[in-house]
């Protein structure tokens, strides 16, 4: 005979994300953050990356969804990727970064 019948366990699904803002302008040698949010069961995995750049991001820059970009240059202009991954699939949102070059 089986025993009682306890609370439903939580649901699975794939990871969706969320990042903000959508598109960043900043000057040069100023800082940026980009903020990204992920849901799903089980927990997403959340990592950033630059489009059309094959070099890893600094990892010290990211902590959970956050990425921060300290003293921007142009060669940080580019669109960016945060990704968000479980067992059950994948998810991404791109957020475009525009660099301000200095007046001189």
């Amino acid at each position: 005979m089986p025993g009682p019948r306890g609370k439903p366990g939580k649901s699975i699904s794939v990871p969706t994300v969320e990042v903000s803002p959508a598109k960043l302008t900043v000057n040069e040698s100023e800082s940026a953050s980009l903020w990204c949010s992920a849901r799903g069961y089980p927990k997403p995995t959340i990592s950033w990356s630059k489009l059309g750049n094959h070099s890893k991001l600094d990892q010290t820059a990211i902590s959970g969804g956050k990425l921060h970009l300290m003293n921007i240059s142009m060669k940080d202009s580019g669109v960016y990727r945060c990704s968000a991954s479980n067992v059950l699939g994948k998810a991404q949102a791109l957020v475009r970064i525009v660099v301000n070059g200095k007046i001189t």
